[in-house]
């Protein structure tokens, strides 16, 4: 039986050389590689797919405000570009902080420990405010005071901390259910549409304790976690 991939890793404007050189060594890493010959084929992908990496070649170096909008659609995934010389390294280094630049020299095992240790950094850091809450993603914790200011402890399963850590990216804006669906359960099915259908309703009701906070349905298009009063 063939192991389903744990990771998609999105490769756009690539020479065809390394695309098939990655594609070929990351599957050793478990991992499915997703091909966008241009930035602007990626946009829409960013907004439904499961993305675990995004690796860029040179070109994209010339298109730095548009990689900085795909980072604004999720601030999470590592974005990666791969680049020629020092130059192209330290114009992408200088334009954003949260870009990784490295050499066209750099092995695969390398850059599968560059992906996995950034995705490592995101989830150790990944405690976020909503609203009275503080939500504990690497720990699966949602929290609250209460009226003596006693903290209160929701543990959440992974199901559930992953969909509201995908809300909580996006505060007050809505997520797509096929993004909510494409990464934690690679499939759109009507099956598992229904299983996300009753975390959210779980979800509902751990947050239900700050009238400020709600996760709102946009009607067969997705959720949004809407948190009033607070900056996002």
């Amino acid at each position: 039986m063939k192991t389903k991939a744990n990771r998609q890793i999105f490769l756009v404007e690539l020479s065809a050389d390394l695309v098939k050189k990655l594609k070929r060594r990351f599957s050793n890493y478990n991992a499915k590689v997703i091909i966008a010959e241009h930035i602007n084929d990626f946009i829409p992908l960013a907004h439904k797919e499961r993305i675990d990496a995004l690796i860029l070649g040179e070109v994209a170096v010339e298109n730095l405000p548009l990689v900085e909008e795909i980072r604004q659609i999720d601030p999470c995934f590592p974005i990666i570009f791969i680049c020629k010389n020092e130059k192209q390294i330290e114009r992408v280094v200088d334009f954003d902080k949260r870009f990784l630049a490295i050499k066209d020299t750099v092995t695969i095992k390398d850059l599968n420990a560059i992906i996995n240790e950034e995705k490592t950094y995101q989830i150790e850091n990944s405690i976020f405010s909503v609203g009275k809450y503080t939500f504990n993603y690497k720990n699966k914790l949602l929290s609250i005071k209460d009226i003596s200011n006693k903290r209160l402890f929701q543990s959440l399963t992974k199901k559930e901390a992953g969909i509201l850590f995908l809300l909580v990216k996006k505060m007050n804006r809505m997520v797509l259910r096929t993004k909510i669906l494409n990464t934690l359960w690679y499939s759109t099915s009507y099956n598992y549409a229904r299983s996300m259908d009753v975390y959210i309703s779980f979800l509902r009701k751990y947050l239900s304790f700050d009238k400020n906070v709600s996760i709102q349905n946009i009607h067969s298009r997705g959720f949004m976690l809407k948190v009033e009063n607070q900056n996002n």
